[in-house]
């Protein structure tokens, strides 16, 4: 289940053993712990619980509509959203298509928010409306 590397150039020097890394994406490993208990709590929110398998269902609309609006693998994605279930949702969707998940701390200043959207090159910036108030003169 795990790829051993050692790569100099990705590792300091307190990492330059061995290290074991899982040979699925993290979408992957996630609907595999889903199929094992789909009916166990995945997210507990607010007064809400969801569970894997309503979570994986989520997960794989999101997917889908991501992929109509045509992102693909390789597309730099940013997330700038609290600990909410759809930034969860997001974050496994994007992962799932190969895409690139840049997050951004909700707090962050506009212009904080603006330069790492602008540095990584990000197609498509997620945000909840009540932040448009504060960025949207910036966008």
């Amino acid at each position: 289940m795990h790829k051993s590397f050692t790569d100099p150039s990705i590792l300091d020097d307190a990492f330059r053993e061995t290290m074991p890394l899982p040979d699925k994406t993290m979408a992957e490993l996630f609907f595999d712990a889903a199929a094992a208990r789909p009916n166990a709590p995945a997210i507990r929110f607010m007064d809400a619980c969801i569970s894997f398998s309503q979570l994986s269902k989520r997960i794989t609309v999101c997917k889908e509509a991501l992929e109509s609006l045509g992102i693909q693998q390789g597309c730099v994605i940013s997330l700038c959203l609290p600990n909410i279930p759809e930034a969860v949702v997001l974050f496994y969707a994007i992962n799932q298509l190969g895409a690139i998940c840049n997050m951004i701390h909700p707090l962050a200043p506009p212009a904080g928010v603006i330069h790492h959207v602008q540095q990584t090159n990000s197609e498509v910036l997620f945000m909840p409306d009540l932040f448009l108030e504060r960025l949207g003169k910036s966008l």
